[in-house]
């Protein structure tokens, strides 16, 4: 996780062109959030994060209530993305998971591409900064835009 400028711009699409109701898997550093929040166009934003340490590392300067009035803009799901999804559908979702495969754990492009599967029928428009090459290509398919 960091905050650098070319990190920073492998998000700065989605952040522009979401609307509505969002679904962001993966709190990070609260970037993501925080640009959302700007965003006039985006009605609700849906956060899971698995971690407790980066919820109570980050969550706190991602919806700084002194900077923005968010109390009903943001809610935050300590959950698994992987695993558990909080009900409902949303209008965009980008995914910025992170995997450790020292751990055992997949590589990032299996997770995002699992869960653009799982969740193609409740999510009108996915993203991922690692979304895996063939699933932007899939993106003129019918019910299956990314970004």
């Amino acid at each position: 996780m960091n905050d650098f400028p070319k990190e920073l711009k492998k998000h700065l699409e989605f952040i522009r062109r979401a609307r509505g109701r969002v679904l962001v898997t993966g709190l990070g550093l609260g970037c993501v959030i925080r640009g959302l929040i700007a965003n006039d166009k985006v009605d609700h934003i849906d956060v899971v994060e698995r971690s407790r340490d980066v919820i109570k590392l980050c969550w706190p300067w991602a919806v700084d209530a002194r900077l923005f009035k968010i109390q009903p803009l943001v809610t935050l799901h300590q959950m698994d993305a992987n695993r558990q999804l909080p009900p409902g559908t949303w209008d965009y979702a980008w995914h910025d998971l992170w995997s450790d495969p020292e751990r055992g754990e997949r590589h990032l492009q299996v997770l995002h591409s699992k869960l653009f599967t799982k969740l193609h029928k409740r999510v009108r428009v996915q993203g991922a900064w690692a979304a895996p090459r063939w699933l932007r290509h899939r993106r003129l398919q019918k019910g299956f835009e990314t970004i």
